[in-house]
């Protein structure tokens, strides 16, 4: 056993003491037959050798498949090592993609209100009252600075804003106001009728800025699901309804256009992924609906029925 530890020994013997028995177990003898026991049956002892030479096999696959795990364990670690490595590397790559990223999210959420300022500033060279213009230029303003904050929310896309708690109550209803007379200052709602049912105390802990890109995107979504379907016409509608529940607050968002096809359903709110024709759409839209919603603890769900209406839950939790 010292030369070779999976070594079975089996004591074949006259002598008959239970100090030898005693003495032999403790040195890890697998079987002590008495030559008496043996003699008379000798099948007794080929089943002591078959069962030590079983015990022996199982020990010695043990030791090797502990080797092989060893020699495993070693080309995991190697393994590791290498990828660290080729993360490493990766990073530029990473957060080029991110910018790129940035980029296209900043020129779709800023299309917007830079077509509102341009409507805007038409007026203002037409317009000959000028406290009219006074508030032309004010409202320029002020989609100047929802511009910067849009500039500002994008620039944090790629990392994590989960310490951001930079958050106050912010009343629903005020916000999709707000959206609303943005996209119609920028001429894309002029071939839909817009409906809602809102009470006007149902507010959440967010950023202000945030949750009106939530309904931006969500109705200028929609109004070109209604174009689509409808073109210039004044069939298209979009109701939007907000209120309080047990737990939570909902807000529903619905369209008559052109619908979601049911293989698309799983893939709208993945980045870049878009059913327009090129150069109609970044894809990023729904995916920024998407994070804004979830950082917010919100959830979002959507049902569509092609050709026929699109419906958007949000879910948020009750202001507190």
């Amino acid at each position: 056993k010292q030369i070779d530890p999976t070594v079975e020994v089996i004591i074949i013997t006259g002598y008959d003491s239970t100090e030898t028995v005693i003495e032999a177990l403790e040195h890890d003898v697998y079987a002590y037959l008495l030559k008496s026991e043996a003699m008379d049956n000798i099948y007794a002892v080929r089943n002591k050798v078959d069962n030590a030479l079983a015990k022996q096999q199982v020990i010695r696959e043990k030791q090797e498949l502990m080797n092989e795990l060893v020699t495993r364990n070693e080309e995991l670690y190697q393994a590791l090592d290498e990828a660290k490595t080729l993360q490493a590397e990766l990073v530029q790559s990473q957060k080029l993609a991110g910018i790129g990223t940035v980029a296209a999210g900043i020129a779709h959420e800023i299309s917007s209100p830079l077509q509102g300022i341009l409507s805007l500033s038409e007026a203002i060279t037409d317009e000959t009252d000028l406290s009219t213009a006074q508030g032309y230029a004010n409202e320029i303003i002020e989609y100047c600075h929802n511009i910067r904050s849009i500039i500002s929310g994008l620039s944090s896309y790629t990392r994590s804003n989960s310490n951001n708690n930079n958050f106050e109550a912010v009343f629903l209803g005020q916000s999709f106001q707000a959206a609303v007379t943005l996209l119609e200052r920028s001429l894309l709602l002029d071939h839909v009728q817009i409906k809602s049912s809102i009470d006007d105390s149902v507010k959440i802990m967010a950023q202000c800025n945030e949750i009106q890109q939530i309904f931006v995107n969500l109705i200028k979504n929609g109004s070109e699901a209604i174009r689509d379907r409808y073109g210039q016409s004044l069939e298209g509608q979009i109701t939007v309804n907000i209120c309080q529940e047990v737990d939570t607050v909902l807000c529903t968002i619905e369209d008559n256009g052109t619908g979601i096809l049911n293989d698309n359903i799983d893939l709208i709110f993945d980045p870049f992924f878009t059913t327009k024709s090129v150069g109609a759409g970044t894809g990023l839209g729904l995916n920024i609906v998407y994070r804004l919603v979830h950082k917010y603890r919100g959830t979002i769900h959507v049902e569509s029925v092609p050709q026929l209406y699109t419906r958007f839950l949000l879910r948020f939790p009750n202001y507190q």
